[in-house]
Formats: structure tokens, sequence, C-alpha cells
């Protein structure tokens, strides 16, 4: 295969290699066109799984993980077989679309690369998306906040360092904030022309915690002329293209959000208006874990647009 692995792909795979077999575990080559030594799996219990096999060191903690069974065996040559099999059924999907991932790394990996790290390292990227599971189609408004965050990605790509942008987006994968560069932390709105305020979703969303931290505010109108989420992905993804452990990123914190392309995003499209950045810090109207009761455990809070006014600063996209 030289395209990108899909889901239903690699499920197709398994579900050939799991019932052309009278025997298990059974393994199959993924590629030829990589010297990665990475096989699809299906282990005794008939799991589908990845296998790599090399010479590398497997971290402790690959061998506590709850949601997949970790395999690890030394062959007669020296080398290790290291099997990862999905233990859940129901995260299935989740599982497929995170070994696509790995599949389509591997067929940009430079010559020689320990399968077996390259693997286990991947793996270990997982375990909160693991946990998080299927989490099921974005509704309106979660799809309203992932085309902002996306449109805020895409103007630092024009600016920046595709990798440092993409590993600065981190709000799917549980930070308070969308976007942690190493000089500032970004936290994305979206707004519609007729809402007067924004929902901050929780305590820690505006702390700074010592580092620069910005709100920035994308109006977003629903149009027909304008760009569907699923297009603006894949323009995403084609801009990354050219840098594989970025996309590999960026894919990964894209599963975390809850988007599958299976789920269709074509329509609504929108258009965004001009990008506001207003600065977090001394007399702005938030609520913390420094300013709040500590009986309150946790708060969801609005904050009106106009109060905001003071706070304004210039575009700061170039400057990070």
């Amino acid at each position: 295969m030289t395209d990108p692995a899909t889901a239903e792909w690699l499920i197709h795979e398994w579900r050939q290699l799991g019932e052309n077999s009278d025997v298990v575990p059974v393994h199959r080559r993924v590629s030829a066109a990589t010297s990665l030594q990475l096989y699809f799996s299906v282990d005794e219990a008939r799991r589908p799984g990845l296998m790599a096999i090399g010479c590398a060191a497997v971290p402790p903690e690959l061998l506590k993980l709850n949601t997949l069974w970790t395999g690890l065996g030394q062959r007669p040559d020296g080398q290790f077989a290291l099997t990862i099999s999905l233990v859940d059924p129901k995260l299935l999907r989740v599982f497929a679309q995170l070994c696509a991932l790995v599949v389509s790394a591997a067929l940009s990996c430079p010559h020689g690369t320990d399968a077996v790290e390259f693997l286990a390292r991947t793996i270990l990227e997982w375990r909160q998306l693991l946990r998080l599971g299927d989490r099921g189609r974005l509704n309106f408004k979660e799809q309203r906040g992932l085309f902002a965050e996306l449109v805020h990605f895409e103007s630092h790509l024009r600016a920046g360092n595709e990798m440092a942008v993409a590993s600065a987006w981190c709000g799917p994968r549980g930070a308070p904030q969308d976007f942690r560069f190493e000089a500032a932390w970004i936290e994305c709105k979206s707004t519609d022309p007729q809402e007067a305020s924004i929902q901050i979703s929780s305590l820690e969303q505006l702390e700074d915690q010592g580092v620069a931290l910005f709100l920035v505010v994308i109006p977003l109108i629903e149009t027909e002329v304008g760009t569907s989420l699923s297009a603006l992905i894949q323009r995403l993804r084609e801009t990354l293209a050219p840098n594989p452990q970025a996309l590999k990123h960026f894919e990964l914190t894209l599963t975390a959000a809850g988007y599958r392309d299976s789920d269709g995003y074509s329509t609504p499209s929108y258009q965004a208006g001009r990008t506001r950045w207003y600065r977090v810090q001394e007399g702005f109207p938030r609520l913390s874990r420094t300013n709040v009761d500590t009986g309150i455990a946790s708060a969801r809070y609005q904050i009106s647009l106009t109060a905001l006014t003071p706070f304004a600063t210039e575009d700061l996209t170039h400057g990070l």
C-alpha cells in the first residue's frame, strides 16, 4: 500500500486475516514498501492488533495499559516481538483509527527505524485517546468549536513550523487551553452574529500559571459559499502531508476531539470573520481557582463580549 491507511481498511484486513486462518496467532507484513518490521496480527484470543519486531527495550509503562493486551517475547535471533492487541471490542473503531495512523507513518519512517521502539512510543501517545473511546458524532456546538480551533491552527501554519503548531494544539488531548506554545497559551472561542457572550468551560481555562495567556474569538457565519469542517480538515492534511510527524500529531489530536471521517461533516459550511485577540491579565473578567471559594469544585460561566474590549490586543500569530 502507498496511500494513507484508513480504519475501515484495517478492520477489513484483520477480518480477512482471522477468517482465512485456522490457527492463531497469525501475522501478515503491513507493507513491503517500508523496512519497518510491522505486521497485522490476530492473537490467540482472535483479537486484532499490530506486531513489531526489533531490538529496542520496551518501556515498563507500556505493559500496564488496561485497554490493550501487550505481548512481548524474544526470538531465537535475539530480537524482540512486541504485539499490541485490543481488549475491549467497543473500542474497535478508535483502535483501528489509531492503528491506521501507525501504518501510514510507518511508510515514511527512515531506513533502519526500530519497529519495536516506533510502535511502543506511538502506543504510549495513544493512552489518553483510548480512554476517551468512541464518543460518537460531534454535535453542532462541538463542530463549530473544532472549526474555530482549526481556523486558528491554519493561521499559525502560515507563520511557523508545522511540528511546533501540531504539538501546541493540545486542548482535545486534555489541556485546559486549546493551544500551548512555548511563549504563550491560547484559548479559542467561536461566535455567531447573534451571540453577545462566550462560554468558559472550567475554572482552569483562563488560568495563566505565569505564562502569557490570550483569548481568541473567531466569528463564524454559516453560508453556502463557505468551507465545511471536512473540507478544512482535508486542506490541513494536504498542508501537513510533507511532514509525517506533524501530520501524525494532527490526526491523533483530531481523533481525541471526537472527529471521524466516516461521520461526514460536508455540511454546514462557514466563513470566518476577523479574529479578535484579548490578553488575559489583571482585571480580566474571569473565574479561576485563585479567586473562587475553595468549596467550588467546578464552574462554567459566560463572559460578555463587550467586557473584553479593554483587553483587546494585536494579532500575535506571527510572533509566537
